[in-house]
């Protein structure tokens, strides 16, 4: 697939702050006088927010990622997401494809849509693993069907391509013009230009496609 059609979720290490200057083997202590260190994986990755922002503690990006390791650990999936990008482009560590899939897995395991994108997108690009369409569509699929815009874009781009799954040009439609309806408008007129045998008909089916998937996701949310 081609590469620039992928875009990682590099945004979530930009929200956070981080840029870590290395790692250490201390072990952390809380960070104010009297305090007992937190053993709620959630409690340990907004720690681990404050210690990288600077909020309330002082700015200590070795603890920052402490704190954001010991949450992943526990399973907090917000946590392996970001110990996932971490890896993934370096951020003060040595790069390590083979961590940040790992990572990735553990949270796309549990349903984070964020990352089974970046998941898919390793597999897409062969990124630390074989180049494999067909998990790379899986991968993206279960973040597509939570309405995660990315994913549902590069899958409609796969349905496209026929690549990972089978070529169905209605269903590339359906899965692009669910993306543009969440802000990727732009680069979907860009995609669908590229397209040059999109019929009437299947411009016709792909739209049906887009209200029945609509539908079906309003009637699961009211239920739940």
């Amino acid at each position: 697939m081609i590469s620039d059609l992928i875009v990682k979720a590099v945004i979530s290490a930009l929200l956070f702050g981080i840029f870590f200057n290395g790692i250490s083997n201390a072990e952390p202590n809380a960070g104010t006088s009297g305090q007992e260190a937190p053993e709620d994986p959630a409690e340990q990755f907004l720690l681990g927010k404050k210690y990288d922002k600077g909020e309330g503690l002082p700015a200590d990006k070795t603890l920052a990622l402490t704190w954001y390791r010991k949450a992943a650990e526990q399973g907090f999936p917000e946590a392996q997401l970001l110990l996932g990008i971490i890896y993934d482009q370096g951020i003060g560590v040595p790069q390590d494809y083979t961590q940040a899939i790992a990572w990735y897995r553990k949270a796309a395991e549990q349903g984070y849509a964020k990352a089974q994108f970046n998941l898919g997108a390793m597999y897409d690009e062969g990124t630390g693993v074989l180049q494999d369409y067909q998990a790379a569509a899986e991968w993206y699929r279960k973040a597509a069907e939570q309405g995660y815009a990315k994913a549902q874009f590069n899958l409609g781009s796969m349905y496209f391509a026929g690549e990972g799954v089978p070529k169905d040009n209605a269903l590339a439609y359906m899965w692009l013009k669910l993306a543009a309806a969440q802000g990727l408008e732009d680069k979907v007129k860009t995609r669908l230009a590229l397209v040059k045998n999109l019929t009437a008909a299947q411009i016709k089916n792909g739209k049906k496609l887009v209200h029945e998937w609509q539908a079906a996701h309003r009637r699961t949310r009211n239920t739940q």
